[in-house]
């Protein structure tokens, strides 16, 4: 992806991430309008969120249910797959040969799909230093979803679904005026008590950047964050949500099956996961990654890295991006976690041999 950040004289700056279209935003300083204005709706406002504070607001408790259970097993599989990327690191054993013998299917299972998914190689003539450093990134973007999510009480994170914390008017009630004195309604306010400011609508999109609006397209979810305090919105977007229940299919127990030769698709799993939307959206939270490891929505071509053949493209292309891409992060683990099978291929293949991996699970021959 692209990455674009305007910051502006209010000292706040926001940039907004999703799963289908990348929208760039900036947050702008409150004033008063030079032209007499009311408040269209959301006459109470929100209060003001605490520092350190984690809410999921505007859910029905089957999507807060839900969302929990998501954050949940985002620990658990942050945990597994950042275990097996330092299993591998010790194979590839940088200061000598990589001990190949002593590989596991899961082991090579790992190797293979970070060359495919990263767009580097381990080992050629040698270790690759490149490859090494490119293993080291990468586990420190999962330790950084490990830890926040096991702690996510104590983040500064809102996740909300729908887009009702964006309303028309400010906390003084007032419209945002452009230059000419007239009223633009497409630029929307952060009423979530976050702090985040005007947000400026996408310049190709007509129309304000919501969940509702059409001309977004179908957008399953976006992220802001207030730079200056790791502050972090995330909106996840109902239709999308909803539907994602309703399919009842969870990570957990798709890792408990082996399926046969090219069955299924990471894109097929990934189209059915909300715990795999999350961990796409808290990649670019600064509230759980921080400025210097958040995640971006890159592009590759005129095309943005989205889903199997986009991350593999992005891959082709650039490891330096690939390695910060959200979708290529967000494949990688799922294709770790489901480890019955390898899916370096995008799709499910049998694994070679048995292997028993430390956290207990076993992974049967094929």
């Amino acid at each position: 992806m692209f990455k674009m950040m305007f910051s502006l004289n209010s000292g706040l700056s926001i940039i907004w991430c999703h799963l289908h279209l990348i929208l760039f935003l900036a947050s702008l300083a409150p004033f008063t309008a030079a032209i007499p204005t009311k408040r269209l709706h959301n006459d109470t406002r929100i209060t003001p969120r605490l520092a350190g504070e984690f809410r999921i607001m505007n859910c029905d408790s089957a999507q807060k249910a839900a969302i929990n259970a998501a954050l949940s097993e985002i620990v658990t599989i942050t945990g597994i797959v950042s275990n097996r990327v330092l299993d591998l690191y010790d194979l590839m054993n940088v200061n000598g040969d990589p001990d190949f013998a002593a590989f596991t299917a899961i082991d090579q299972s790992t190797y293979d799909t970070f060359e495919t998914v990263f767009g580097v190689e381990l080992y050629s003539l040698g270790v690759n230093p490149l490859g090494i450093d490119a293993l080291n990134v990468f586990n420190d973007i999962c330790q950084k979803l490990y830890y926040g999510t096991s702690n996510i009480q104590g983040q500064s994170l809102d996740i909300w679904c729908g887009d009702s914390w964006q309303t028309t008017t400010n906390d003084q009630g007032d419209y945002y005026i452009l230059a000419d004195g007239s009223i633009d309604t497409d630029y929307l306010w952060d009423n979530s008590g976050s702090g985040l400011g005007w947000i400026i609508p996408h310049a190709n999109i007509e129309g304000p950047y919501t969940c509702e609006n059409p001309n977004t397209g179908d957008l399953a979810g976006y992220t802001g964050n207030r730079k200056s305090e790791d502050v972090s919105i995330t909106t996840l977007c109902n239709e999308i949500i909803d539907r994602m229940i309703a399919s009842g299919a969870s990570l957990t127990s798709q890792a408990g099956t082996a399926y046969a030769l090219n069955a299924i698709s990471l894109d097929q799993i990934a189209d059915n996961s909300l715990t795999l939307l999350l961990i796409h959206e808290l990649t670019h939270t600064y509230a759980l990654m921080g400025m210097d490891d958040v995640c971006h929505d890159y592009s590759y071509g005129e095309d943005l890295a989205y889903g199997w053949q986009g991350i593999t493209a992005l891959a082709a292309q650039s490891t330096a991006d690939a390695i910060f891409n959200a979708d290529s992060i967000t494949f990688f683990m799922a294709a770790m976690y489901l480890s019955k099978n390898t899916w370096w291929t995008g799709l499910s293949m049998p694994l070679t041999d048995s292997a028993v991996y430390e956290e207990g699970i076993t992974f049967q021959s094929q």
